[in-house]
């Protein structure tokens, strides 16, 4: 954003200044084009004012799917706020309201897949890289697409994978019509799946719930039903643990992950592949953190550090503060005679004077004085 304001007063200054040295032609056409097209380019952004929702739909996936985003106790939380549980999202790219990754052809011929804990939030415009669990997936729905297996909510268990939505229209009815549906062979294909239920929520949905999906974190426990692990912040996990206890946290696999008990941390070993299990060195409650690296910080820092110079170097530039319309005034500022520099001429300023006087006679320049009311008066 900053760099655009910049490109944008930079260029607002040059054509007040630079294309003032050259002579008409193609120079000036182009300014004048360009003008034009920026004025006709903004048209439909103001066209889309009037109604004042900017042509949006009057509802959202927020509303029919707030059930996705709860707090344990079946309180809706706010969009984008995170849940211990996991949801696939499977349409066409173009309705999904997550950026994700295609779906080959045997997978699901154009469509494309995305994965959130809970609904989608600000982070979920950017795609990440398609490498742990989520590589896995392509592979599980593959399998219930060719009529492979009859749980496929098993294979999606580990991966914290709590509900499947599919997709097929931009918003919910009746403000967004299904034009866009998702692979029908894919979802008759989880329709028909053992440990799966479908929910009705909307007919522009098609909503799966998993009932052996587990937590993103928990204890796990032989002959017993895991303990859950409750989110404390944004890459926190908490939750009961007793000495020897595995715990699996379903995030891919970083030895920048780390559980904390009575002051006892211990790093993580890879569980199937992709995701972290620990073994509790004590009995108390756990705590499951990520931290960021000193590379990350530094080249934070450093980034701060680079803006500030290039600020700086362009500051201490006259040429470059001048170029600005606020430097101009100061420039023309700068150029008027003040009464003290008149007076510290070495006398020049008088023999100028002498000279005119000289050359011009005294009675025309009383007549001269004579013709301005305002000089005359104050000259009598």
């Amino acid at each position: 954003a900053a760099g655009l304001a910049l490109a944008v007063a930079m260029g607002a200054a040059a054509f007040e200044t630079d294309l003032r040295e050259f002579g008409f032609g193609w120079r000036q056409l182009a300014s004048v084009t360009a003008t034009a097209a920026l004025g006709l380019a903004g048209l439909p952004v103001l066209i889309a004012t009037f109604d004042g929702r900017w042509e949006l739909p009057r509802s959202g996936w927020d509303r029919v799917l707030s059930f996705l985003s709860t707090d344990g106790q079946n309180t809706p939380k706010r969009a984008g706020a995170v849940r211990d549980g996991r949801v696939l999202w499977i349409g066409q790219p173009s309705v999904l309201p997550v950026a994700g990754w295609p779906l080959g052809p045997e997978d699901g011929p154009g469509m494309a897949y995305a994965t959130t804990d809970g609904l989608p939030g600000a982070a979920s415009v950017w795609v990440g890289a398609e490498h742990g669990a989520v590589a896995l997936l392509p592979q599980a729905l593959a399998s219930a697409r060719a009529g492979d297996t009859s749980r496929l909510g098993r294979m999606l268990a580990p991966m914290g994978i709590s509900y499947v939505v599919f997709v097929n229209a931009l918003a919910p009815q009746p403000y967004g019509r299904p034009d866009r549906p998702a692979d029908s062979t894919l979802a008759d294909a989880f329709g028909s799946q053992l440990d799966l239920v479908e929910v009705k929520v909307n007919p522009a949905l098609r909503v799966f719930r998993n009932d052996v999906a587990l937590p993103i974190a928990a204890g796990i426990t032989p002959l017993a039903a895991p303990v859950e692990f409750r989110h404390s912040g944004v890459w926190n996990y908490g939750g009961p643990v007793v000495t020897g206890q595995t715990v699996l946290l379903s995030q891919a696999f970083s030895d920048r992950w780390s559980l904390t008990v009575s002051g006892q941390s211990v790093s993580p070993t890879p569980s199937d592949g992709w995701a972290n299990s620990f073994v509790s060195p004590a009995t108390g409650n756990a705590k499951i953190a990520y931290e960021n690296s000193g590379r990350r910080r530094l080249v934070s820092v450093g980034q701060i550090l680079l803006w500030s110079g290039a600020v700086a170097s362009l500051s201490a530039r006259r040429g470059w503060r001048e170029a600005l319309p606020w430097g101009k005034a100061k420039r023309r500022r700068s150029n008027l005679v003040t009464p003290d520099e008149l007076l510290q001429t070495d006398g020049r300023l008088e023999r100028a004077l002498d000279l005119v006087s000289q050359r011009t006679p005294a009675g025309d320049a009383d007549a001269q004085l004579g013709a301005d009311p305002q000089l005359g008066s104050e000259a009598k």
